[in-house]
């Protein structure tokens, strides 16, 4: 109803094997699986599973909304092997 009282929205979002843009790195996260909750501007992941240069990663995030700006905490944690990212130069990936 329209009766001027605040609105909260909140809710779980479920992903199976999205892909995530991350402009400011200009790369993308690929087969992104797991869920996250939000209430109005606050989200809260569960652990997350993906792939980032052709390496598993496990992720998880948060976000807080602020008087004035969001604070956002991101966690990776991955055991990659660099040959096989795809980003190293050949004369390095032999070495």
């Amino acid at each position: 109803p329209l009766n001027g009282e605040l609105v909260t929205a909140k809710g779980e979002v479920t992903l199976r094997n999205n892909s995530l843009f991350i402009k400011p790195l200009d790369s993308t996260l690929k087969n992104l699986s797991g869920k996250f909750s939000f209430i109005n501007g606050d989200l809260q992941s569960e652990p997350l599973t993906a792939s980032w240069f052709n390496q598993p990663l496990n992720v998880d995030f948060s976000t807080k909304e602020g008087a004035k700006a969001y604070q956002v905490a991101v966690n990776l944690n991955g055991n990659w092997q660099p040959a096989k990212t795809g980003v190293l130069p050949e004369a390095v990936n032999e070495a």
